[in-house]
Parts: structure tokens; sequence; C-alpha cells
């Protein structure tokens, strides 16, 4: 009986873990829509820069680059929609698809940033920062999804192995009652014999008349119970099993407590879309065209920088990944002085002194916790040497843009 209780305690808990699926699925669907919506919006970004480069040469390779790539990118969310339309899970290869369509898209419009004399610059800006917002909803997409998808197996795995422990106990109850039948017929058996009274034993002949027969009635009663005890040692044995699977279940299941963790990290992370909106309201800005492709650098460099560091967090020991997590916030300041200055330009005013102190202080942070990166983990030397030539090269653009956008 304590065998059967165990087994119940552990399919109720099994049961429990999926309450907080809800909340991640909406999540996720939240995620799939802002990728959607972005992506739109940076067709139509794209769509308006390659009207506003059509007559300039030098444009029209990374222009081409730009739109194969965001096709890829388009191709990938696609297939993922049908996927979900069928009730599958999008495939691995489709979500690969939309992130290196992203990506390249990102690269072709960078070459853009070298053409002289451009007279596209607000344009090309607009349409950088309509890639990374995709970029940024792409991101949020992997982190909720991901964290449902696990959930729902996880959900899955338990329910099934709940569901196969109810049936071994239910056939271990009607194998229990078998062998009571069984031993009863046994105990039965023998009172028959040792309870006959001595006047039924006429003669020698019929006492081993009766004992032979009483005898021959026992060894089979025997038999049958040795015959179903094996099978229920076996059947328990399966029961064993099945909650060494659930002992597994409860496992994945403390993961879901840190998928929770995740989940609400996600509240977090949708702060980063209010940048995006930012980014998006640039599409147009004072200046010569000098001084735009100067600001266009500036956002290209801190957005390279910040992707660069993010996917070397995986490869850095404890203490490079803490000083390189600093980068990242000087990453980020460095963008939000920079939203700053393209607010107060559409506003038609002189950008604010202090977003241009915090771009500053921002790029100077960055530069000191990779340098520190880099000592505290030498494997990780050739990546911090391109981030940190990546941020002087964002360090040179701003100083263009100071000297430039007067």
């Amino acid at each position: 009986m304590a065998r059967f209780t165990s087994l119940f305690a552990l399919t109720l808990a099994a049961c429990v873990y999926a309450v907080p699926l809800h909340r991640r699925q909406d999540q996720c669907d939240a995620a799939r829509d802002a990728i959607v919506a972005s992506l739109d919006e940076a067709n139509t970004a794209l769509a308006t820069l390659a009207t506003a480069a059509a007559d300039d040469a030098t444009a029209v390779d990374g222009l081409a680059d730009a739109e194969a790539a965001l096709q890829q990118a388009n191709d990938g969310v696609d297939a993922v929609a049908a996927a979900l339309e069928l009730g599958q899970a999008p495939p691995q290869a489709a979500r690969d698809q939309v992130i290196e369509g992203l990506d390249a898209t990102l690269a072709a419009l960078s070459t853009l940033v070298e053409v002289e004399d451009s007279a596209f610059a607000p344009e090309l800006i607009a349409a950088q920062s309509a890639v990374v917002a995709t970029i940024d909803a792409g991101d949020l997409v992997l982190e909720a999804c991901g964290a449902a998808a696990d959930a729902g197996d996880v959900e899955d795995a338990a329910a099934d192995v709940a569901a196969d422990a109810e049936d071994v106990a239910a056939d271990l109850d009607a194998d229990a009652e078998d062998v009571d039948a069984d031993a009863a017929a046994v105990d039965t058996a023998a009172a028959a014999e040792i309870t006959a009274p001595p006047a039924a034993v006429a003669d020698a002949a019929g006492a081993a008349a009766t004992v032979t027969v009483t005898v021959t009635v026992t060894d089979a009663a025997c038999a049958t119970a040795a015959a179903d005890a094996d099978a229920d040692a076996e059947e328990l044995d399966a029961a064993d099993a099945d909650v060494e699977d659930l002992d597994a279940a409860d496992a994945d299941a403390e993961d879901l407590d840190a998928a929770d963790a995740d989940a609400e990290d996600l509240d977090a992370a949708a702060a980063d879309d209010d940048e995006a909106e930012e980014k998006d309201a640039a599409l147009e800005l004072p200046g010569s065209n000098e001084c735009n492709i100067a600001r266009a650098q500036v956002i290209d460099g801190l957005a390279a920088a910040g992707a660069d560091i993010v996917a070397l967090l995986a490869e850095a020991n404890a203490e490079a990944a803490a000083l390189l997590g600093d980068a990242q916030i000087g990453v980020d300041n460095a963008q939000a002085g920079v939203n700053t200055i393209v607010h107060a330009l559409l506003a038609g005013d002189a950008p604010p002194a202090e977003a241009r102190d915090e771009v500053d202080a921002g790029l100077t942070e960055a530069v000191t916790a990779v340098t520190a990166a880099a000592a505290a983990d030498p494997a990780i030397a050739a990546q911090t040497e391109a981030i940190l030539a990546g941020l002087a090269d964002t360090g040179s653009a701003g100083s263009d843009v100071l000297a430039l956008c007067v």
C-alpha cells in the first residue's frame, strides 16, 4: 500500500507543474506578433531606401544584398507560420533562416555607410534601425517561445508517466486480488486435509488415495500462486522504472522554476521595444550628408558591439563574463544617449550636451570592461580585440559627429 500511495502522490505532483504554461504561451504569442510587425516595418524602410538610392550606382550591390537577405528572413517567418497553422512545432531550420537573414541584411546595409556624398543617409538610418528592432523582436521570440516549448515537453512527459503509473497501479490491484484468491484456495485445501475425520479413512488404500489427491490439489494451487507472484514481481519492477521516470520529471520541474524566472525577465526585455520605437522615429534627420553618415556609423557600431558582446558571453569564463556584462551596460547607456539626441533633432532642438556626455561615458565604460575581460580570460583575446577595434571606430565616428553636425 505504501508503494501505491507514493505513486499517486508523485502523479499529482507532476500534474501541478503545467500551471504556469498559459502565461508563457501568451508571452510567446505576443513576441511572435511583435516580430511580424517589426519585419513589416523593415520591409517598408528598405523599400523607401531603395527608392531614395535608385540613382546611386555605388549603392546597387549593397541594396541588392540587403533585399535578398531580408527576403530570406521573410521566407523563414512564412515557414514558421505555416508550421504553426498545422499545429506543428516551428522548424529549427526556419528559425535559423530568420536569424541569418536579418544579420545579413544589417551587414549589407553597413556597407552603404561607406558610400561617399550620400543623399540617402536618413533613409539608411531608418532602415538600419528597423532591422535592429526586428532582431530585438526575434530575441524575444527565442526567449519566450523557447521557455514555453520546454515547459510543454516536461508537462507532456510528466502526464505520460502519471498515466503509466495509474495503469500499473490498477493492474497490481487486480493481481493482488488473484493472489489473495489463490491463497484462500490453498488454505481451504489444507484445512480440508487436516480436519478430515479418522472414521473416513477406512483402510490403508483409502488413506493413501486420500493423501495422494490432497497433495495433488495443493501442488497445483501453489504452482498457480507462484506463477502469479512472478508476474506481479515483473510488474512491480516496471512500476519502479516508472517511479524513476517520475523522479526525472521532478528534476525537469525544477528546471521549469528556472524557466519561470526567465519568463519574468521577458518583462524587462520588453522595455527594449521602447528603444526600437525611438530608432524607427529617425526617418529624417537635419544636417549634411557627411554628418548623417557619421551618425549612421555610430548607430551601426553600437549595434554590432552589443551583438558581439552577447555572443561572447557563452565562451568566456565567469570573471570575464561578468566584465562583459558591464561592457554591455556601457553600450546600452551609449545607445540611450544616441536615442535622446535623435529625439531632440526630430523636435527641432539642439542635441543636449548631457546626452553627448552619456554616449562618451558609455563608450568609455564598454572599452574599459572589454579590456579587463580580455585580461581575465586570454582564451577570448581575439574576439575582445575585434570588439575593441569596433568600439574605437564607433568613437571615431562620434568625434566626426561633433565636428560635422553643427
